[in-house]
């Protein structure tokens, strides 16, 4: 899958008790998509602050399910001279309203619609609710760009990217992406820390954690681009893994 598409098919895992930074990242995409000229669609309520005029229109979830042959969708938008798609769309309430299998489909419609189609796609998981309780399938479909409040982690073929802060309260992110990829990819995998700006004790250990589980299996592993401070978080890790007892 190529970058540039999956860039277009984001995924923001937003926390119930934010201070307001997944709200504005909604905000700013929607603004975005409203500059393209795209026709907005939602799915499900997420409230917008601060944005252009509204312009959405709002879809049954089953108008995105392949057997709908949701590219009707942008042909119509097209032919009423929008310059393509932006959908928003609620994982909470298209899981709860249908299940996880059907929201599963739905995300791999939408991906197929942003590698064929000028298509942008947000897809917003709540953190307590579908973006804990089913976060390997957030993980699974936005392999692009999955951000929540203070990390972002964007995986290509050979690289996992990881951006932001990783403490307790978002490890379970970083682990399902390690996991998934370890499971996706080859034999070489760089795991790129240049805009990570800090590591929890747990965070190093994960990480250490998935390199030694691919490393046993023979792949090539590189820890690469730390900055001091995450750099002795993993060092410190390293050391106690090392020492006796």
């Amino acid at each position: 899958m190529d970058a540039t598409t999956t860039t277009r098919h984001k995924g923001l895992l937003r926390s119930r008790t934010a201070s307001g930074d997944t709200q504005t990242a909604i905000d700013t995409w929607y603004r975005a998509a409203v500059e393209r000229g795209q026709r907005i669609c939602t799915v499900g309520t997420l409230p917008l602050t601060g944005t252009a005029a509204a312009r959405e229109t709002a879809l049954d979830p089953a108008d995105l399910h392949p057997s709908a042959e949701p590219a009707r969708l942008v042909q119509r938008a097209l032919g009423d001279g929008y310059q393509g798609l932006g959908v928003l769309i609620h994982a909470d309430e298209v899981i709860a309203t249908t299940s996880e299998r059907f929201h599963d489909a739905v995300e791999t419609a939408l991906t197929d619609l942003c590698t064929d189609h000028p298509v942008e796609v947000l897809c917003v998981y709540d953190r307590p609710g579908v973006g804990t309780d089913c976060l390997d399938l957030a993980v699974e479909h936005h392999e692009g760009d999955l951000r929540e409040e203070q990390l972002t982690v964007r995986r290509t073929t050979d690289v996992v990217h990881v951006a932001g802060e990783v403490d307790m309260t978002n490890l379970d992110v970083l682990d399902t992406a390690l996991r998934a990829t370890a499971l996706a990819r080859g034999r070489r995998l760089r795991i790129d820390l240049s805009e990570a700006t800090f590591l929890s004790a747990g965070a190093a250990h994960v990480l250490h954690r998935h390199a030694a589980v691919l490393r046993q299996a023979g792949a090539h592993v590189e820890l690469h681009g730390a900055a001091p401070p995450v750099a002795r978080a993993l060092q410190l890790v390293e050391l106690s893994l090392r020492s006796p007892g």
